[in-house]
């Protein structure tokens, strides 16, 4: 007796370009994919280091759901000069296609090394790390992060 493993897995927005691997994924068992989008607001991601076209998004979600594989975008709010604007436009966009959320706290991991100590590093706690939003409290920063799906009322 042959048993169905269902299992997912993480990719970036660029590695959704080969419908026929996205095909073989789904025939095995794949059900959910999350995507490390990060933004749709080019700015932002000028601003970490990424540079993903929101055309090959929306061909991943497509795609996706062509094969009945779940799009899971992950997204990061607190990314430097960020704004709540630009969260509300990345926000709205993957809405449209309604597109589950994973939100999470920007760090920046590249600026540790191995060299650091305990408390070095404690300071890039995606928890405790926050540069901050203008015009987001860092109350509402985490309440954004906790309740994404009220993020209308949250950015106001």
């Amino acid at each position: 007796m042959k048993k169905k493993i269902k299992w997912s897995c993480t990719t970036r927005p660029d590695l959704l370009e080969n419908e026929e691997l996205i095909k073989m994924m789904a025939q095995s068992g794949c059900y959910k994919i999350a995507i490390g989008i990060e933004s749709i607001e080019m700015e932002d991601l000028k601003n970490i280091n990424k540079r993903y076209d929101n055309n090959a998004i929306v061909k991943g979600i497509k795609l996706l759901k062509k094969y009945n594989i779940e799009y899971k975008a992950l997204v990061m709010f607190g990314v430097p000069n960020q704004t709540k604007e630009s969260i509300k436009f990345t926000l709205d966009f993957l809405n449209r296609y309604k597109v589950k959320v994973r939100p999470t706290a920007y760090t920046p991991f590249y600026e540790m090394n191995h060299n650091m100590n305990e408390e070095q590093i404690s300071k890039y706690d995606k928890r405790t790390y926050y540069e901050g939003i203008p015009d987001l409290s860092y109350r509402d920063f985490l309440e954004l992060i906790y309740d994404t799906e009220n993020y209308k009322k949250i950015l106001k």
